[in-house]
């Protein structure tokens, strides 16, 4: 079994424990009040729950607070709160640099200074002394001018079940210039990247593969907290930068929220992520490490990864325009719309039944929408993944989902039977337009890939089968979907669209990945036949006109095997890579 790791982030609190400060945070549904220190205990402890290998991860300025009732006792009281939420790791900000060196030591040792009681040394709020961290600061950039070594560990290396994970901490670069930041510290404060890099060189070779950085470094980006609209900054230069042993990319000191996925130098996209500031969010990163060698394995914990804008969205957007051309002049959209607002007509047919074939074949024969499958991020990705060349079924999938109740959305379910052949064979689901929930869509079941093959039993809507599993479960996810985002699963992970409540269309498209090495099954999906075929031509008619047919072809050397009933109730879970059952 896989070893998880669970990372949760905090940046930028500046003492701010109270829960008075008026702090509000802006979601999709409106302005939620936020903030205080009893907030964030109660939603640490609810998740870690089950959580056996947690680590409270911080980017900096947590002390340094602004608010009298923090500055008044010399910022003692929020490193007992810190202590209180279990923190493990810390980051010399340029706040921690407010004062002279040594008082951040202080704050770690719990050394007086001037008057005990009076200027330092406080009870805290259990009558005891002031003890200082129950925690390490660190930076691998800032250094000592004579000797180029760091003044302060660069690293911490964790034990997390049979495994190491390494954290790398890093402060900001420009904090010598920094107004509030004491001038003459004396030190070296280098770039984040070389400083990164060196760390994690130096894991590696101690034999560490699973590694976090946590900088006191952001960017900012034009969506809400949990989004990633346009990011530029600092930190997204940094992360395309940093060598690609790095797994994680943590981030601070811009007081900005983000949620990221951006690709390192390999073009293998990883999570860039920055928890705004003064409590106001927490963030969460869940990992998966190989029992054997420690690396992360992406895809084991829950089964899906999801990808904030791994694709370009003008890429995207550029054939959802085609797409939407045809349903309008296959009188799918509404009459008097225009075409990109996708408003159903009564000719918007379920997929599969009489009326659909018409436009689903002129679908079938745009090639944009086939060149979408072999995009090098996703091809990237998912060779980085199965460990090998990859390479994108032929069978590329486009669904069209009409307003529920008129069509049936597509039950949940696991790609294994209908797909077969290799059980490590990767889906990506790309909304082509916008998909919030109300619009229908995809939801995955986390954690359902270690429920092994479920039986089937008959169901309406696509597929025409339906996995026997508990569609109220907790760990069904979702999320607000826009072009762009790229959502990956494994064969064995459970999923479904939810209805349609909306008069729109939702457009998303279904690729789906395997090994060159890997078996294949006969006259499945992928096959070399065009989903839908022979209600849609093959592939020498529909290609007609294309500039190239690279998109639709199969690998030579594919080892073809036979296809089973897929509605048979016993089925043996193959042994996975991803180490699923």
């Amino acid at each position: 079994m896989s070893v998880p790791v669970q990372v949760l982030s905090l940046t930028d609190l500046h003492g701010y424990l109270s829960e008075t400060e008026n702090l509000t945070l802006a979601r999709p549904s409106g302005t939620l009040q936020v903030g205080g220190a009893a907030y964030l205990k109660a939603h640490l402890d609810q998740l870690r729950v089950g959580k056996p290998n947690s680590f409270l991860i911080g980017a900096g300025d947590q002390f340094s607070g602004w608010p009298d009732y923090t500055q008044a006792f010399a910022n003692e009281p929020t490193i007992e709160v810190l202590n209180a939420f279990g923190m493990d790791f810390d980051v010399a900000g340029n706040h921690e640099f407010d004062r002279e060196f040594p008082f951040l030591r202080r704050m770690q040792t719990g050394a007086c200074y001037g008057k005990p009681g009076f200027d330092s040394c406080f009870k805290d709020s259990t009558g005891r002394n002031f003890h200082g961290t129950d925690y390490a600061y660190h930076a691998a950039n800032i250094v000592d001018p004579r000797t180029k070594r760091p003044v302060l560990p660069p690293y911490w290396i964790a034990k997390a079940g049979s495994q190491r994970i390494g954290f790398i901490g890093l402060g900001f670069p420009g904090t010598p210039t920094e107004t509030l930041s004491i001038d003459g510290s004396g030190f070296e404060f280098q770039g984040v990247v070389d400083a990164a890099n060196r760390a994690a060189a130096e894991l590696k070779a101690q034999g560490v593969n699973a590694i976090v950085v946590s900088m006191h470094e952001g960017g900012q980006q034009g969506g809400l907290y949990d989004e990633c609209k346009n990011p530029t900054g600092p930190i997204f230069d940094a992360a395309r930068a940093m060598s690609p042993d790095i797994d994680v990319i943590l981030g601070g000191h811009w007081h900005t929220a983000f949620n990221c996925m951006i690709p390192d130098p390999n073009g293998v996209p990883r999570p860039v992520l920055e928890a705004s500031n003064h409590g106001r969010v927490l963030r969460e990163v869940n990992l998966s490490l190989d029992p054997k060698t420690g690396d992360v394995i992406r895809l084991a914990g829950d089964g899906y990864l999801f990808f904030r804008g791994l694709l370009p969205a003008d890429v995207v957007g550029d054939v959802r325009e085609r797409l939407a051309r045809i349903l309008y002049d296959s009188n799918w959209l509404a009459p008097g719309s225009e075409a990109a607002e996708l408003i159903a007509s009564e000719r918007a047919v379920e997929e599969g039944s009489a009326g659909f074939f018409g436009a689903y074949t002129a679908i079938q024969s745009t090639e944009a929408f086939h060149q979408l499958a072999v995009r090098p991020e996703l091809l990237s990705l998912t060779s980085r993944l199965l460990g090998e060349e990859a390479f994108a079924h032929a069978a590329h999938i486009c669904r069209i989902a009409p307003p529920s109740p008129g069509a049936n959305p597509t039950p949940i379910h696991q790609d294994y039977r209908f797909i077969q052949g290799c059980i490590d064979t990767l889906t990506t689901w790309l909304p082509l337009s916008a998909a919030p929930p109300e619009i229908g869509g995809l939801r995955v079941f986390a954690g359902s890939p270690r429920l092994g093959v479920l039986p089937v039993k008959a169901s309406d809507g696509p597929g025409m089968m339906r996995a026997e599993a508990d569609e109220n479960h907790p760990e069904w996810r979702t999320t607000s979907y826009q072009p762009g985002d790229v959502l990956l699963f494994g064969s064995l992970t459970v999923h479904g669209a939810m209805p349609n409540r909306t008069k729109q269309l939702r457009l998303s498209a279904d690729f789906r990945y395997q090994a060159v090495s890997a078996p294949m099954a006969r006259d499945a999906l992928g096959t070399g036949k065009p989903h839908y075929h022979p209600d849609v031509p093959d592939f020498p008619t529909l290609t007609r006109g294309w500039t190239s047919t690279d998109c639709i072809e199969i690998p030579a050397g594919v080892n073809f095997v036979d296809r089973w009933d897929p509605r048979v109730d016993d089925v043996p879970t193959p042994p996975s890579r991803f180490a699923y059952a």
